[in-house]
């Protein structure tokens, strides 16, 4: 079925150009948060609305692939695992959007002590390394790579784990800039949240390609 083969080869394309544009959220999100650039966190609210048109275009697509060819296998898994992959996908998009509009709410940039202290740059950038991995997971259909996300999350748990004590202490010796350390301890917690959505883009690449399915096998054990 020619036709098939064309719409999952779009469908694909469009899954992983929707993972580049993610990434490209989160990259942005980081030099904002760096430069305190407003034009870099603008450029990241017009682009959501990009985000939401590939999330709806690959929901509408998998529709119509369902209803006109009833893939099976392995064809069927892939479909499914495209709009899982999206709808996770959209989610980082709109944490990384939230995470912005710090630099529009507040005068000043970050302070270096408190940024240190939370591990942030630490974190955000195992978060980058994840989201780059994301994409090359999908574009490869690499599930050793996938794999590898799970491992990687746990520096964000650690780090997510230790922050809101480490924000106690903090507010005691910095009292003026308990508003700053809140704020980061906000953008802590939607960080662990997309190393969360990026196992979940994992698992649906582990899914597509060996049929197993990984979900919630942490919980079970």
């Amino acid at each position: 079925m020619i036709n098939l083969e064309l719409s999952l080869k779009q469908l694909k394309q469009d899954t992983l150009d929707m993972a580049k544009l993610v990434k490209g959220q989160v990259e942005k999100n980081k030099e904002s948060l760096d430069t305190w650039d407003q034009d870099i966190v603008h450029e990241i609210i017009a682009n959501e609305k990009r985000v939401d048109v590939y999330d709806l275009k690959i929901t509408l697509d998998v529709e119509n692939i369902l209803a006109l060819y009833n893939p099976v296998a392995v064809d069927l898994r892939f479909v499914l695992s495209c709009l899982n992959t999206a709808s996770n996908l959209e989610r980082i998009g709109d944490n990384a959007r939230k995470m912005a509009n710090f630099v529009l709410e507040f005068e000043k940039p970050l302070d270096a002590t408190i940024r240190k202290e939370l591990r942030f740059d630490e974190m955000y950038d195992q978060t980058l390394i994840m989201m780059s991995e994301i994409c090359s997971g999908i574009e490869n259909e690499d599930t050793k790579l996938a794999r590898k996300l799970f491992k990687q999350d746990h520096l964000l748990n650690e780090i997510h784990m230790n922050s809101h004590k480490t924000s106690v202490i903090l507010f005691r010796q910095y009292p003026e800039l308990i508003e700053q350390t809140l704020y980061l301890y906000s953008i802590i917690k939607k960080m662990e949240r997309i190393g969360d959505l990026c196992k979940n883009i994992a698992e649906e690449l582990i899914f597509h390609i060996e049929a197993k399915v990984v979900k919630h096998s942490n919980k079970k054990k």
